[in-house]
C-alpha cells in the first residue's frame, strides 16, 4: 500500500533578538517554533503541540498573535519545550510516512527531522504548483530558468474559492489544505497541471502577510518593512524640521 501522507506545520514568536535590532533582514533571524500541527490524509489532527519558549530561557518580544494565533497566555497555560513538543510529534509520526507542506524542508530542518529515520520522504506543494516565467541568460549565454512560486493561501483561493486565512494564521488549516491539494492534483497529468498553475496565475494577487502587515507590534515582518519604515522616518524628521518655520 501506498505510504500515508502526512503534513505539519510550524508558527513563529519573534523573541528578544529579533530583525528590529539586528537591523538586517532574514526570515530566520529572531523567529522560534510557537506551534506544529501534523494532520493525516484525512485531514484528521493526529498531533498538535504549543511551544513556550520561555520554558527554553528565550524572551518574547511579541507573539505575534495576528499572525500566529497565540498569546502569552496561552503558551503558559498550554506550552510545552521544544524538545518536548518534538519529541511528541516523533512518536506520532510514521517511519513511511510522506510530509506535505509549503517550503515542508524549512519546517523540517528547524524541527531536526531526518529522511530515512524519522520519515520516508516529503513533498513541498509550492513545487507542484509552481510556473515557469522566462529564461534569464548573462553575457556568455548561459541560461537560468526562473519560477513563479505562490503562496498557499492564494493557490487555495485561486483553486477553492477559499481565504483560508483570512484572519489569524491558523497551522491546522496550512496543514489540512496541504494535504487537500496534494491527494487532489498529485496523479493529475501535466496537461491538466499545466493549465491549473495557468489558473492560478492569472488570480488576482493575493497580499503576503508582510505586504498586509509591514510592522507587526514593533517586530520588522518582511524585507520591505526597512526601506518602508525608513521612508516615514525621513518624512517625520522632514516634518519635524519644516512645521516649525
Amino acid at each position: 500500500p501506498p505510504p500515508p501522507e502526512c503534513c505539519f506545520v510550524f508558527c513563529f514568536f519573534s523573541p528578544s533578538v529579533n530583525s528590529n535590532e539586528t537591523g538586517t533582514w532574514n526570515k530566520n533571524v529572531g523567529r522560534v517554533v510557537g506551534r506544529m500541527v501534523m494532520v493525516d490524509s484525512d485531514s484528521k489532527i493526529v498531533h498538535d503541540a504549543i511551544v513556550n519558549p520561555e520554558l527554553d530561557g528565550v524572551t518574547v518580544t511579541s507573539y505575534l498573535t495576528k499572525l500566529t494565533g497565540l498569546d502569552k497566555s496561552q503558551c503558559d497555560s498550554e506550552g510545552t519545550t521544544l524538545k518536548v513538543a518534538v519529541e511528541g510529534l516523533k512518536k506520532m509520526l510514521p517511519k513511511d510516512a510522506v510530509l506535505v507542506g509549503q517550503g515542508i524542508s524549512h519546517d523540517i530542518e528547524w524541527l531536526g527531522l531526518v529522511e530515512g529515520t524519522d520519515f520516508f520522504t516529503s513533498f513541498d506543494i509550492a513545487e507542484m504548483f509552481k510556473m515557469r516565467i522566462s529564461d534569464k541568460y548573462d553575457a556568455e549565454g548561459v541560461g537560468t530558468i526562473r519560477w513563479r512560486f505562490f503562496s498557499l493561501r492564494h493557490t487555495v483561493l485561486a483553486l477553492t474559492g477559499v481565504d483560508m486565512q483570512s484572519d489569524d494564521h491558523n497551522p491546522v488549516d496550512d496543514a489540512a489544505y496541504s494535504v487537500r491539494l496534494f491527494k487532489k492534483y498529485r496523479h493529475s497529468e501535466e496537461g491538466l497541471m499545466e493549465a491549473v498553475r495557468v489558473s492560478v496565475s492569472r488570480a488576482p494577487q493575493t497580499p503576503s502577510f508582510a505586504q498586509r502587515w509591514v510592522v507587526l507590534e514593533g517586530v520588522m515582518m518582511g524585507k520591505d518593512s526597512y526601506r518602508l519604515v525608513a521612508r516615514a522616518r525621513h518624512v517625520w524628521r522632514w516634518w519635524n524640521v519644516h512645521k516649525k518655520s
